[in-house]
Formats: structure tokens, C-alpha cells, sequence
């Protein structure tokens, strides 16, 4: 299997369980790894066998980034870009996504949450 990664996709959320989280966005910052075939790509050279990765980074701002759009857990933010990834290019086999919320601890650079999904 060959990957796509999209490394420090910088989001701004309304993000955690407090009140005052959920007052104004606040920066999350996701580390994405598609996993797909990308043979075809190697040898074409053309943006139509491999994933557009700019416009799947526009897909995931649009949606997780929405103003209407509020999350509790930074599990639930991970899992809805894992989603995102699957439903956007049907070649994608997995995703991997780790996303980080900076200043969630006191004392810590981010705290981290990092699934997998896959393809039935």
C-alpha cells in the first residue's frame, strides 16, 4: 500500500467540554495518512489517478471548520475527518488521522488522539 500524507492541517474548531471552549474557535491541528493504490499516478503523472489533496484539506475545513459545527471530544473531530477522507475518493483504502488540540493540559505542547479507519 502506498500513502498520502497531509502533515499540520491547520483547523479552526469550536472544540471541548467546557463552556468557554465552545465560546470562540480555537486551533486543532490534524496529521492525515491515506492510505491507497498509487501505482496508476507514479507512472501517469496526472492528478486524475491520485487523490486531489488540496481539495479533500477544502472538505474537511468546509465541514469541521463550519461555525455551526461544534465538537465535545477531539475523538469525534478525528473521527469525522476519517470519514471525510473515505467518502471523498473511493480509492482511499484507510485513514489514518492524529489530531491535536494545543493547550488542552496545563504543562503540555497539545494533547493528541490518533485513529484508524478502514474499508470494510
Amino acid at each position: 500500500m502506498d500513502f498520502i500524507r497531509i502533515k499540520h492541517l491547520q483547523l479552526s474548531v469550536f472544540l471541548g467540554v467546557y463552556p468557554e471552549e465552545q465560546a470562540a474557535q480555537r486551533p486543532a491541528v490534524a496529521d492525515i495518512e491515506l492510505g491507497l493504490d498509487l501505482s496508476q499516478a507514479a507512472s501517469s503523472d496526472s492528478l486524475a489517478d491520485t487523490v486531489d489533496y488540496d481539495a479533500l484539506s477544502g472538505a474537511i475545513r468546509a465541514k469541521c471548520c463550519a461555525p455551526t459545527r461544534r465538537y465535545a471530544l477531539v475523538e469525534r473531530l478525528a473521527g469525522d475527518i476519517a470519514d471525510i477522507c473515505l467518502a471523498f475518493d473511493p480509492r482511499i483504502e484507510s485513514a489514518r488521522v492524529i489530531v491535536g488540540k494545543p493547550g488542552a493540559v496545563a504543562g503540555a505542547d497539545t494533547v493528541e488522539v490518533e485513529i484508524l479507519r478502514r474499508r470494510p
